[in-house]
């Protein structure tokens, strides 16, 4: 999970994690600074915003799969020689898995920031030495103009010599972004939430109180009327249906077999929820602005 102000690029290093069968409550302050750049203290007034184009999340061949499945169908049988047939199943192959671009979405992020100077310098060290462009790093949409990603080629003795270049390179990202503290300026104005967490077990469900909160868990998740396919949540329905046929079962008519059974779907679907809350830790946060120092010779002139 990444809380950050709005029009940030949600970098790594600002995430926490929310643990299976935790219910995790954050409250947060939002803090402003803005200082005054100095000859001794530079900063850096906000920039015009950076537009990254990164890979998409979807998965990148779902789109061309059927297209891929009638043209291996078709090679097949336009060929008696086996030989050829995979030669021709393998160009298809290496063909539709080449990155055409249409994967790839466009990201505008309003305020550009201290960590966007490191994402420029890390790639511009990656293409200096690789002549390419790294797909684990939010790459600046201007470099497309010159570059494509590293392997989007089809040519076996470039991938090999470009993984090596590669590898060597991903090594190195560490290095370039402390190289950057003596590169990259910090902001003027600074934005940034103060986050404070507490943690506790959730949720908190035994046979006794279990039916009540399946139901309506398995209701949020379209039991009924509009069910999911998804295996996840077909075992929250599966696991309502078991609580609802033993709920009025006493317990000393069911055996110890149908009892362990029941509380291991129930710490199954613990172990399947998480829970965030998020609140505000208080009505306002700080806003600090900096501002010059009133001249000795202003104020000997005031005094007359």
């Amino acid at each position: 999970v990444i809380i950050l102000p709005q029009g940030e690029f949600p970098d790594s290093s600002y995430a926490f994690e929310v643990d299976p069968a935790q219910l995790v409550v954050i409250r947060l302050r939002y803090d402003r600074v803005t200082k005054i750049s100095r000859s001794e203290l530079p900063c850096k007034k906000l920039e015009a915003p950076v537009t990254y184009r990164m890979s998409s999340w979807a998965s990148a061949r779902d789109k061309n799969l059927t297209k891929l499945k009638i043209d291996a169908r078709n090679l097949v049988q336009s060929s008696a020689n086996w030989s050829q047939k995979i030669a021709m199943l393998k160009a298809a192959l290496l063909e539709n898995n080449q990155d055409d671009g249409g994967f790839q979405q466009k990201m505008e992020f309003k305020v550009s920031g201290f960590q966007d100077c490191i994402y420029a310098y890390q790639v511009q060290k990656f293409v200096d030495a690789c002549n390419c462009l790294p797909e684990s790093l939010p790459i600046p949409e201007a470099y497309f103009d010159r570059y494509s990603y590293c392997f989007n080629s089809s040519n076996v003795a470039y991938l090999d010599a470009t993984e090596q270049c590669y590898v060597r390179q991903m090594a190195r990202l560490f290095l370039y972004q402390k190289e950057t503290f003596s590169v990259c300026e910090s902001q003027c104005r600074i934005r940034k939430y103060v986050l404070r967490q507490a943690t506790r077990t959730w949720p908190v469900i035994s046979r006794v109180n279990a039916v009540k909160f399946l139901a309506n868990l398995a209701s949020l998740t379209g039991y009924r009327f509009n069910l999911s396919n998804s295996r996840g949540i077909a075992s929250i329905y599966h696991t309502y249906l078991s609580a609802k046929s033993v709920e009025n079962v006493p317990r000393d008519n069911m055996s110890s077999s149908e009892l362990l059974k029941f509380d291991y779907q129930l710490q199954a679907i613990k172990n399947r929820l998480a829970k965030l809350t998020v609140k505000a830790s208080s009505a306002f946060g700080e806003d600090i602005t900096e501002e010059e120092a009133y001249p000795a010779k202003n104020l000997v002139a005031d005094i007359g």
